[in-house]
This record gives C-alpha cells, structure tokens and sequence, in this order.
C-alpha cells in the first residue's frame, strides 16, 4: 500500500497540477470536487480493508495528507463499526487527539460511507466534531483545520495558566 502513488496516479488521472512546499508536503491545487473525486477513488482503492487495522491506516494516511496538524497533537486511529442501511454502509472510525504538552484528549469520528449508485460504488466521507457538527470532509476539512488548530492553542493556554 503506496499511499505516495496513490496520489500521483490520481493527480495524474485528472489532470491537477501540484506543487511541493519547503516541507515536501503535496500542495494541491484543487477544487471541492476534486477532492470529493480524489476521495471516492482513494477508498474504492482499499474498501475491502477498511474493517481492519490496515483500514485505520488508510484513513490516518488520508488525515495526514489533507490536515495541517500541529506539532503539538498526536492523534490514534480506531475502528467502531459499521452501520449498514437499506441505502449505503457507514465505516465509522474513532479519531483521537492528543496534546502533546498538556497530554487532553479530545474525540472525533470520521465516517466512510459507501453507496451503490447505478450499480457502481461510490464512497464519501464525513467528521464528527461533536456537539452535532458533522461535515463532508471534502469540503470540511479546512475547517477540521481550524478546529485542530484552535484545540492547540487553548490546550497551550490552559497548559501555561496554571
């Protein structure tokens, strides 16, 4: 499981241009719908491991590409289950943050949801920050940034008022 491959061959199939950061991070320049497509296509890829520890993998792989995490926070990922409807099947994974200097941790929950639609499958993704705020991570995650960003700083905060 190349997860750097798996990358380029999507960028490569459609056409997005990419540029490395001093970093050597992958910088996309990508619409909304791009990154629903680069989704869809990376879980169809490992959809008959998502139920296994190699699973929690792939979706810490994804996390790390499109989140800017702090250095401050380590996370673990963990699968709960699956949740299956009359109309698609929820892979529901359990995302756990953790402040490195103040060692909180604080839980939030990634779904895959996978569903037939003119006998293809289509997969899509979404998070849970809690409090009933449930996002589609392609258009989301900037936001799930901003949210890691914020638990950050206010751990640090907390950490130095003390």
């Amino acid at each position: 499981m190349d997860d750097d491959n798996t990358m380029n061959e999507f960028m490569e199939t459609n056409n997005i241009e990419m540029t490395r950061n001093l970093n050597g991070k992958v910088v996309k320049n990508v619409d909304y719908s791009h990154v629903k497509s680069y989704i869809n296509f990376y879980f169809k890829k490992f959809l008959n491991v998502l139920k296994t520890h190699q699973g929690e993998s792939v979706v810490e792989i994804l996390l790390k590409e499109f989140l800017s995490i702090p250095k401050v926070m380590t996370f673990d990922v963990r699968y709960i289950g699956l949740k299956d409807f009359k109309i698609l099947k929820r892979y529901i994974f359990e995302i756990e943050w953790m402040h490195l200097i103040t060692k909180k941790i604080d839980k939030t929950f990634f779904n895959i949801e996978t569903r037939v639609i003119n006998r293809e499958i289509e997969c899509t993704a979404t998070i849970d920050l809690g409090k009933g705020s449930v996002l589609p991570f392609d258009r989301g995650y900037e936001r799930v940034k901003k949210y890691l960003n914020k638990l950050a700083l206010q751990n640090e905060d907390n950490y130095t008022n003390t």
